[in-house]
């Protein structure tokens, strides 16, 4: 669902909660989103057994993913950086290859990350997003491994510069730290995961967050991230609002309908009756 990213943009995956209505309207009806990502297909149901569309979340932690960079498409493409400085989607550092964390959302081409090299600042900045209810930074990093003489490879070896988490918001105009990661612990061959709570300090609707290297050999010292996620947790209340009662509701008689129109056998005579069905109503 959602093949299209956008920043800020709701990603979902859907479970089928009807697979009779779903395979006769042609994959049109009996489906809803029942995740924030799809990086969560792997230990769910591809469908469920309840007659009824799923929430998109429950009211403990829900939230949506307002920036999801895999890196495997054109900068200009993503709209999730403000800035980036010596930054280029390569597979000079191979990418992150944990595909069930990945789920099939993404295309089946995964072979870049995003390398950091060069003279200068090495950073990658963030446009802003609101993060006012919390939420949580993930990604996947990776320092140039140590090789030897005969290897011949594009990610050259770390040995100095750790990597610093940081954010900004519109109120602060400076840059706070989150988390450091040094070299020893990332170096190697393979990305490994990183996942931090936004601080207390960030909750606003206009954070920026930034992963920089703040001193490093120009000539070496080499680093990548791979599927950087910022995921942002809805109004702990957005459940109890009435509006969200009201969509609910309409939501729920039109699914019915549509149920009624196919004649699944969710469609009850008692659901016939509730609604007042008429097939004139299907066209």
């Amino acid at each position: 669902v959602g093949k299209s990213l956008s920043a800020p943009h709701q990603v979902g995956s859907a479970c089928i909660y009807d697979a009779e209505l779903y395979h006769w309207s042609d994959g049109r009806h009996g489906y809803d989103l029942c995740v924030a990502s799809p990086r969560e297909e792997g230990s769910r149901p591809r469908s469920v057994s309840s007659a009824d569309p799923l929430l998109l979340h429950d009211s403990d932690g829900g939230g949506v993913y307002l920036i999801d960079d895999d890196f495997e498409r054109p900068a200009e493409n993503a709209g999730f950086w403000s800035e980036l400085v010596n930054a280029e989607r390569s597979s000079a550092c191979g990418a992150n290859q944990n595909l069930p964390e990945r789920g099939d959302y993404y295309s089946v081409k995964n072979t870049k990350a995003l390398v950091f090299t060069g003279v200068g600042a090495r950073q990658a900045t963030s446009v802003p997003v609101n993060v006012s209810f919390g939420g949580t930074v993930m990604f996947y990093l990776k320092m140039g491994p140590i090789i030897s003489s005969d290897e011949d490879i594009a990610c050259l070896a770390a040995f100095t510069g750790d990597i610093l988490l940081e954010f900004m918001t519109r109120a602060s105009r400076e840059w706070t730290e989150i988390a450091s990661y040094p070299v020893f612990k990332f170096r190697g061959h393979g990305f490994k995961f990183v996942q931090e709570e936004i601080p207390i300090d960030a909750l606003t609707n206009g954070t920026q967050f930034r992963i920089s290297q703040v001193s490093f050999d120009p000539l070496r010292d080499h680093w990548a991230i791979d599927d950087f996620r910022v995921m942002a947790h809805f109004d702990p209340m957005w459940i109890d609002s009435s509006e969200f009662e009201r969509k609910k509701a309409v939501q729920a008689n039109h699914t019915k309908l549509v149920q009624c129109c196919y004649n699944t056998d969710a469609c009850s005579v008692f659901t016939r009756a509730s609604l007042g069905f008429n097939s004139e109503n299907c066209t």
